[in-house]
This record gives structure tokens, sequence and C-alpha cells, in this order.
């Protein structure tokens, strides 16, 4: 990505990190009762313990953004 970037691009990022987010939170709706119902292998355990760490880097990211834009932190904390 390039050092500066206009509002416009910076927008079109947010965007697609909202639609990212929108259908990850779908699957995850569909994924989590799925794996209650099975046995449980590593691969599976594994792939879920990154996804989880991925998404507390994404949380961490938003913090920072919002930290810049001096806007209200959020209240979630893992």
């Amino acid at each position: 990505m390039p050092e500066e970037q206009t509002t416009s691009e910076v927008s079109a990022h947010l965007t697609w990190a909202q639609l990212y987010t929108n259908s990850i939170r779908n699957d995850l709706k569909i994924l989590t009762p799925a794996m209650k119902k099975i046995t449980m292998t590593p691969g599976l355990a594994g792939s879920a313990a990154l996804l989880r760490r991925q998404l507390e880097g994404a949380h961490r990211t938003i913090c920072e953004l919002k930290k810049k834009l001096a806007l209200k932190p959020t209240s979630f904390s893992a």
C-alpha cells in the first residue's frame, strides 16, 4: 500500500472491512453450532485458535484507529 492515501481510498478499505466483518459474522453463526456437534480434531482446534488471534489483532487495529480519531474506546476486551 502507498504511504499516503486519500480519504476515499481509506474509506474504501473500511467499507471492505465492514463487508468482510458481516460475512465472518454470518459464517460464525453457522460454524459455531456445527463445531459443537462433531469430534474436535487438532486441525480444527488450531484453525479456531488462529481465527481468534487474527480477530484479536483486528480488534487492536480498530482500537488504534479510534484512538487516533479521538473516538470513544471500544468497551469489549478479551
